[in-house]
């Protein structure tokens, strides 16, 4: 079993394990069944992800990725590779697989990380994290393979989990990315078609996770951000301008003096994060646009460096 020399990152978002929002639809890169709304799909911080709303085939068999199988050690990696798998930013190279394969390789890759946290258990002394892999300990897991599973296409399977983890460590900027898929979620939701009613007890629900987490409601202007909040229910704006709910909620938790998105950075610089949040907007220093913007400048300012290229108006005739 050849990898290269690089150990094993943490997954597709190393530094930021756990950093994309709970509430974050895992669908939504995905086309879904005739009649299924987005947001009745599960989301990033349930135990158990139902992908049958994107199994178009009605005779097919359901399908469910449930984390709690996963070691605890290793689900919120589990989580982030999984929502890449399904949704997320790809790695170079590598095609979104169909959601009928994706439920194969969630138990592919389950196999593994129960096999590394069995291991770490047997050895307090190896590193924990997934990171600290080398290529000694994936010779190891292919042994474990050759004794314990049959055919050759089964263990070729379960190699291909371990590769899975290594490919997915090179997705880049994943504050940025997750930032911007949580924003193309909330778009796709086209607030002025028919049949948008609001979800018995929805409302509640996010009140009372803004609640629990003692975060102020979403602002604009003073006050809560109807319009931004509707998007994540999947509602008219209008039911909750009228909501006395969403009133009391405000008084009681009080109004940000704007609206953010749920995905916080998780990349540190000097031990703090690079930005504290992320806002809604498309302008600001603090705003996706500006984070997107700076992203797209690095890179081509490292794919100029690396490849040669000059911008066109910095050669002269003279020169050339």
């Amino acid at each position: 079993m050849t990898l290269p020399a690089a150990s094993l990152s943490a997954g597709p978002a190393t530094a930021s394990a756990g950093s994309a929002a709970p509430g974050l639809l895992v669908l939504h890169g995905r086309e879904l069944r005739d009649g299924v709304r987005l947001e009745q799909t599960s989301r990033f911080g349930d135990d158990r992800w139902v992908l049958t709303p994107a199994i178009l085939q009605r005779h097919e068999r359901g399908a469910v990725l449930d984390f709690t199988r996963v070691p605890a050690a290793h689900r919120a990696v589990a989580r982030e590779l999984f929502y890449g798998v399904l949704s997320g930013p790809l790695p170079p190279g590598l095609p979104r697989v169909a959601i009928t394969t994706v439920r194969k390789t969630f138990t592919a890759v389950g196999y593994f990380l129960t096999w590394d946290a069995a291991r770490t258990a047997a050895s307090p002394a190896r590193p924990a994290a997934l990171a600290g892999l080398i290529p000694a300990d994936l010779e190891d897991f292919h042994r474990h393979l050759t004794v314990t599973t049959r055919t050759r296409g089964l263990r070729a399977h379960y190699r291909a989990s371990a590769r899975l983890l290594w490919h997915y460590r090179a997705t880049l900027a994943p504050d940025i990315l997750t930032a911007a898929a949580e924003g193309l979620q909330l778009h796709a939701a086209r607030l002025s078609e028919p049949g948008r009613a609001l979800r018995p007890g929805a409302l509640e629900e996010l009140l009372a996770s803004y609640e629990h987490d003692h975060r102020p409601l979403p602002g604009f202007n003073g006050k809560p951000n109807a319009t931004f909040l509707a998007r994540k229910l999947g509602c008219y704006p209008s039911t909750l301008r009228r909501s006395a709910l969403l009133a009391a909620a405000a008084a009681r938790t009080g109004v940000d003096t704007g609206t953010y998105r749920d995905t916080r950075p998780g990349f540190l610089l000097g031990g703090r994060p690079w930005l504290e949040r992320i806002a809604y907007s498309t302008r600001g220093e603090d705003s996706l646009g500006t984070a997107t913007r700076m992203l797209q400048t690095a890179c081509y300012i490292l794919i100029a460096y690396l490849t040669g290229m000059r911008d066109s108006s910095s050669t002269s005739p003279a020169a050339a």
